[in-house]
């Protein structure tokens, strides 16, 4: 079966590839709902898991053509890379949503043409903002070094705080090659920052 498949995806024919494609589609359904699962902690009845679902099938879907892979584990690394993705890009929408509405003036006693309150804007020291950007100016010369697939992996352990073994199934490896990537790229950070602070 899997021979099958792999004969299909690496195919020139298109109805092969189609079919094989198909088939990578109804065998990755259960796994990307788990991985949105695991984005929300909810079930799947939850409305933003569904939502991602959809979503990500309909991004794969439109991006179909550009899947290059030869096995199951390398579509549905694909696909979940595209999950990720569109899990990320809805948090932003959220956040901007949220900043939208946080200048809104609110009336003190409801009445309109009452009178407003505007809470104070909490705005940082000077000295904050002076640390806040040597300190990302520092992230960035560190995040320079690594990788795309570093920076992927940086991101889903420490940033999403996904295990290896999600991890892993997100881009097709396996939990020890997963935890040994993680722990390189970590490494090379250190040593980096060991040097910078000399």
């Amino acid at each position: 079966m899997e021979d099958q498949l792999r004969r299909g995806l690496l195919s020139q024919a298109p109805e092969a590839r189609k079919r094989a494609l198909d088939e990578c589609i109804a065998r990755s359904h259960d796994h990307v709902l788990a991985c949105a699962m695991r984005k929300y902690r909810a079930g799947p009845e939850n409305a933003n898991v569904q939502d991602l679902i959809q979503n990500t099938w309909a991004r794969a879907l439109e991006r179909l053509g550009q899947f290059r892979g030869a096995s199951l584990p390398e579509f549905r690394g694909w696909v979940g890379a595209i999950l990720h993705s569109v899990y990320v890009n809805g948090l932003g929408e959220d956040r901007r949503r949220a900043r939208s509405f946080a200048g809104a003036v609110v009336s003190l006693n409801g009445a309109p043409g009452g009178p407003a309150f505007e809470p104070p804007a909490p705005g940082p020291t000077p000295s904050g903002i002076v640390m806040g950007q040597e300190a990302r100016e520092q992230l960035e010369r560190a995040l320079r070094l690594l990788s795309d697939r570093e920076r992927e992996l940086l991101h889903l352990r420490l940033g999403e705080g996904l295990g290896h073994e999600e991890i892993g199934a997100l881009l097709g490896l396996d939990r020890e090659k997963c935890r040994q990537a993680c722990h390189d790229v970590l490494k090379k950070l250190r040593r980096w920052n060991a040097e910078e602070a000399l």
